[in-house]
Formats: C-alpha cells, sequence, structure tokens
C-alpha cells in the first residue's frame, strides 16, 4: 500500500502540524502499516491526532502522540481512526490507569461471547495483548494494544471505530453470537466470577448418518484462564455446570498443577457419553491456568454396524 504524508487540517491538543518535509521514520512506518489493503489511509501525520479524531476522546494521562491515521475500512464503508502513543508507565500499571479513565469516561467493556454452543464460553476479545471498550451510547468502538518499549515505556495501539448499523459488538442486546445447536452433550461452561476466559482451540470427529446428517461422538474444547481464584475454585465452578447439565462425577484427581474429574452421561436416546475436565496452572504464572473439556461416546457408534 503507498502512504501519502498529509498536512493535517487542525492542530490537536497543541501539538505541532504534521511533518511533511521529512521522511517518516522507519519504525514508526512499521508500527502503522500491519492493515489490510482494504483499509484506505485518509491522512497520516506524525506526532498529533488526525483531524476529525473526536475531541472528547480520552488519551492516556502523560501520553505522547507517535502518530495518527485516519482510514476508510471500504468493504463496510467505516471510519477508524488509528493512533500511536508512548507512555511513560509500565504496561500493568498503565492498563490498571487507564481502564479506570475509560469507564470514567462512559466507556465499558462488553459482554464479549464467542460463538459457542458447548465447552467454554469467552468473556474478553480473541485477541493477544488486546482490550475493547465501547461508547456507552454504541456510536463508538475501541480496541487497544500495549506493546513494551524501551526506556521503560510502553507504546499504545488504539484503533477508534465509528460503529455502523450492522456492527453489533457493542450492543448489549446482541452481543457475541447465537450459538449452534451443540453436537454433543458437553455442556456449555460460563466463566468463573471474576475470571478472564479465553476459548482456544477446539476439535470434534464423527460420521455421516441418515439424511446426510453428521453425528458426532468425540469433542475437545481448551480455553486459556486468568483469575485470582485457586484451581481448585476454578474446577469447583465449572464441576458445578457439569452436574447442572446433568453429568455424574464417577472419579476425580488431583496432583501439584492439575486437577482432573472425570463424568458419566446418558443422553435421550440412551447412548452413555464419559467426559474429563481438566484444570492446570501454568508454571511459574501466578493467577494463570489452562483447561480443557472432553466428552466422547462410551462405544464407537459404528460398532454395531
Amino acid at each position: 500500500m503507498a502512504v501519502v504524508l498529509y498536512q493535517s487540517m487542525q492542530p490537536a491538543f497543541g501539538q505541532s502540524q504534521a511533518i511533511t518535509d521529512e521522511a517518516i521514520p522507519a519504525d514508526i512506518v512499521r508500527r502503522l502499516l500491519s492493515q489490510r489493503d482494504f483499509f484506505k489511509v485518509q491522512q497520516l501525520v506524525l506526532g498529533q491526532l488526525p483531524a476529525n479524531f473526536p475531541t472528547e476522546f480520552p488519551l492516556p494521562v502523560d501520553a505522547v502522540i507517535v502518530a495518527g491515521v485516519a482510514y476508510r475500512i471500504e468493504p463496510i464503508d467505516v471510519e477508524m481512526y488509528r493512533v500511536l502513543l508512548d507512555i511513560p508507565q509500565s504496561p500493568e500499571a498503565l492498563l490498571d490507569q487507564y481502564q479506570v479513565q475509560l469507564e470514567a469516561s462512559g466507556w465499558s467493556q462488553p459482554e464479549f461471547i464467542m460463538d459457542a454452543s458447548s465447552g467454554f464460553v469467552s468473556n474478553s476479545p480473541p485477541t493477544d495483548n488486546g482490550f475493547l471498550f465501547c461508547e456507552d451510547d454504541e456510536e463508538l468502538s475501541l480496541s487497544f494494544f500495549l506493546v513494551p518499549q524501551q526506556d521503560n515505556l510502553t507504546g499504545l495501539d488504539l484503533n477508534l471505530f465509528r460503529l455502523s448499523e450492522e456492527d453489533t459488538r457493542c450492543d448489549s442486546e446482541t452481543s457475541g453470537f447465537e450459538a449452534d445447536e451443540p453436537s454433543t452433550p458437553m455442556p456449555l461452561l460460563t466463566a468463573p466470577a471474576g475470571a478472564i476466559v479465553q476459548r482456544g482451540g477446539s476439535s470434534s470427529s464423527g460420521r455421516l448418518g441418515d439424511n446426510d446428517e453428521t453425528i458426532t461422538f468425540s469433542e475437545n474444547v481448551g480455553a486459556t484462564i486468568e483469575s485470582e481464584l485457586s484451581a481448585e475454585a476454578i474446577a469447583q465452578s465449572y464441576a458445578a455446570q457439569w452436574e447442572a447439565a446433568g453429568w455424574v462425577l464417577s472419579d476425580s484427581n488431583e496432583s501439584d498443577s492439575i486437577i482432573q474429574s472425570f463424568w458419566t452421561f446418558e443422553d435421550e436416546t440412551g447412548n452413555a457419553w464419559q467426559g474429563t475436565l481438566t484444570i492446570e496452572s501454568v508454571e511459574e504464572e501466578s493467577g494463570k491456568y489452562t483447561a480443557s473439556a472432553s466428552v466422547e461416546l462410551v462405544e464407537d457408534p459404528n460398532a454395531a454396524d
């Protein structure tokens, strides 16, 4: 994508006018051009915000503006602003401070649910070091990423969208996606109170039955969990959901870092299922866990053929 450095139409918060006679530093270009081809650049400025950037939007305290870009996302005809900032704080301190600042300014994190009919349910966006906030009147959404920099700085990559009518990410009544009907009796596992859960990979196996319908006879789902709760408390929270879905605990075991429980279930047609729930502490990372849930038919459905 060709990049043109445009003269800003207005200074932002007392910042100097855009640089138009100098080459853009290569490290800034690399940070700015990690977008797809259908993001059409409308304006690129250094050291200030792009023109028409919402003036009421809260920036972190002591933030230094590195660059700003205004995009037009062509397939959906939506405006997007991207701003790179450097802040003299650690990522952890910045995140705490900025979340409080956003919430005080009328922004909040939506209840984000991945498309899931069974297994672990995410309650955070599927991004790496990324966070999603929505304006209370649902006109704007914000995603941002924290990037540690040198000299005790944190780089903040802000992406501010004007929401289209079709975009429901911030709609409290339609947040997330509607789930399909479950194909196995694995329970839907919602996050324990206060935990941040990100659903991971999943797999299933099955065969083609009558009327070209797929008969699924095993399912495996993973997740990562961040929580102040102990592994035991997390396991208990999920175990209660297995029980509520009609599963019966058959056995359990526990080691220094792994808690497992084993379950049995009989569905409406009389098929017998077995399930396993595993919660494992991540070594040397307090408060972080990996989780897996699996179910399978006790006998291969092809066995009687």
